[in-house]
């Protein structure tokens, strides 16, 4: 990744979460984040779907960091993640990872 004139290598197991921004994707790293040129749909195809899962149309979350799951409004739910960050995950992608914790 490029950050100014310096390239940043990152693991992708420190990626806690991603969000969209746009035309880009903001990574969340051990707090700090990081804004991507890049698309949700591309980034998603070049992790390990094993563990990452889209959990909103704007959110994909590295499944190893999800503290908790919370059921929220109408199906929906909360996922708490290990940092504390607080994500809203829609009925529409449940199946996604509630099977899975």
């Amino acid at each position: 990744m490029r950050s100014g004139d310096r390239h940043l290598l990152l693991k992708t197991d420190d990626i806690q979460w991603i969000e969209a921004e746009d035309n880009y994707v903001r990574l969340h790293v051990e707090g700090t984040s990081y804004l991507v040129r890049q698309t949700m749909g591309r980034i998603l195809e070049r992790l390990d779907p094993n563990r990452f899962k889209r959990i909103h149309r704007s959110s994909i979350v590295n499944l190893d960091c999800v503290k908790e799951l919370r059921p929220w409004f109408h199906g929906d739910y909360m996922v708490l993640l290990s940092d504390g960050t607080k994500l809203t995950m829609p009925r529409t992608y449940r199946d996604q990872i509630v099977h899975l914790k």
